[in-house]
């Protein structure tokens, strides 16, 4: 059998216990195999107070390939200690658990919680799931039934639909179908999509001082959080790469930059001039990874590593972090450009909120009303699933249930989570139980989220990335 070489931080992330782990490094780089390996470490070397049997782990994949892969990587890693490694009956019994383990796709997680849970969850047990191609289908066919009442309805809605169309779909109905359905994609990868609309809509059409405040706050809140991350980046290359101290260097004078930037919002009596000052600022941003000192040709492999990593983090702070978050965000309209834009569309975002909850409401009765008594698709696993937990009367229990049975929850590919996905893992897992050490362990990479269409978050990587002292493995 060939072993897979940890690195030293590696190392350090499979064997870490009593609080949540975060695996950020690039792609094939080994975070699917230190998964595996730390998977093994919690039931056969861990402390006695984290070590668990197999099937009190709760390893979940995006796909049902990984979910297989990962199975075998761990039986293998057993059957490896079996053979070559003195005799543990521990061993064996592990290898008998580890084929009743929960390693899946998180919506198979979903569906065996919602059928564990029938009654409270109020689906019949026995309800099928839709493929993507049935649910497709069924919305589209829905969609156009009710685009077609509205086309039919000689009242305010049917006129602000019609108005809407006109302006915004140049006419053509399919435009706005598109939008109406990928709208409510990201509907449903949120906890609560009904109150963002509610909120949504208020904020828009009831006047831009409200929306244009928060959009200054949001600004400061990044430029604070992008400060602290980028003075944890350099605090590790100073302490694990010092050979790429240049890169430390540099990632202190972008945290001087947005440190300043982020003072020059909050210290003034007004914050939309200072708005357009930072704004300006972000906008003529330059930091090059240039220069600094040069490693000689005979200089050993490790000092070039060194060198290479540190330089990624900086790049990742400033390219990821800076123009992806804010930039992209807030560098690209003044206050006046705002308000003029949230003028314009106010009289339509009536129009598309009402279709959105309306559309929603249609098709999760063309979806009970199916032959056979209902079914479901892929994101009522994850609503269901949800509801579940947080919202009913049992749901305190069946969250300290799964608690008790799940020691650990190990996520792959954290980078494709969207929100209603990481409030699920945050429910079955220990991060709220203050009485109880975090058990939560995520690997990922955010340059890898091509799951865009899934309504992936990665953002929620880069703020529990955020969080974390060391931020890379």
């Amino acid at each position: 059998m060939t072993t897979f070489s940890l690195t030293e931080d590696q190392l350090s992330a499979v064997e870490a216990i009593d609080g949540s782990v975060l695996v950020a490094a690039a792609a094939g780089s080994g975070k699917t195999a230190v998964l595996a390996r730390r998977c093994v470490h919690l039931i056969c070397d861990a402390p006695e107070r984290a070590r668990c049997n197999a099937d009190e782990l709760l390893v979940l994949t995006f796909t049902e390939a990984a979910a297989s892969e990962m199975r075998e990587r761990i039986i293998t890693a057993l059957h490896h200690r079996a053979t070559e490694g003195p005799a543990d009956p521990r061993v064996g019994l592990q290898m008998r658990l580890v084929h009743t383990a929960q390693i899946s796709t998180l919506h198979a997680f979903c569906l065996w919680m919602i059928r564990r849970w029938f009654e409270q969850a109020g689906i019949d047990p026995t309800a099928p799931v839709m493929s993507g191609d049935e649910a497709r289908l069924l919305r589209v066919r829905t969609l156009d039934a009710l685009l077609d009442e509205l086309y039919a309805t000689d009242d305010p809605s049917g006129h602000e639909f019609r108005e809407f169309v006109d302006v915004y779909g140049l006419g053509r109905d399919r435009v706005i179908a598109t939008l109406i359905l990928d709208l409510d994609d990201f509907l449903s990868s949120l906890p609560d999509p009904l109150r963002w609309l509610d909120d949504t809509r208020r904020r828009i059409t009831h006047g831009a001082d409200e929306w244009i405040a928060e959009h200054i706050n949001g600004l400061s809140r990044e430029l604070e959080r992008l400060g602290s991350y980028g003075e944890r980046v350099a605090g590790h290359i100073d302490r694990h790469l010092p050979h790429g101290g240049y890169f430390g260097q540099l990632s202190r004078e972008l945290v001087g930059l947005v440190t300043r930037w982020q003072r020059q919002l909050t210290a003034g009596d007004d914050p939309q001039a200072a708005f357009e000052l930072v704004r300006a600022a972000i906008n003529e941003f330059k930091l090059e990874a240039r220069g600094g000192s040069r490693l000689g040709k005979d200089a050993a492999e490790n000092q070039r590593r060194q060198r290479d990593q540190a330089k990624d983090l900086f790049t990742r702070l400033r390219d990821d972090l800076l123009k992806g978050r804010i930039l992209g965000r807030y560098g690209h309209f003044d206050i006046g450009e705002l308000r003029d834009g949230l003028r314009r569309v106010s009289p339509y975002v009536g129009a598309l909120t009402n279709v959105a909850a309306a559309f929603r409401e249609r098709y999760r009765r063309a979806k009970e009303s199916l032959p056979g008594g209902g079914a479901l698709d892929f994101s009522d696993l994850e609503r269901r699933a949800y509801e579940l937990l947080t919202l009913g009367d049992d749901s305190a229990a069946i969250r300290q249930e799964l608690q008790r049975r799940f020691a650990h929850v190990l996520v792959d590919e954290f980078q494709d989570i969207n929100p209603l996905q990481e409030a699920i893992l945050r429910a079955v897992s220990r991060e709220d139980d203050v009485d109880r050490p975090d058990n939560f362990f995520v690997v990922g990479d955010v340059k890898q989220s091509i799951y865009g269409f899934r309504l992936a978050a990665p953002q929620l990587f880069l703020q529990r990335e955020e969080r974390f002292d060391t931020p890379v493995s």
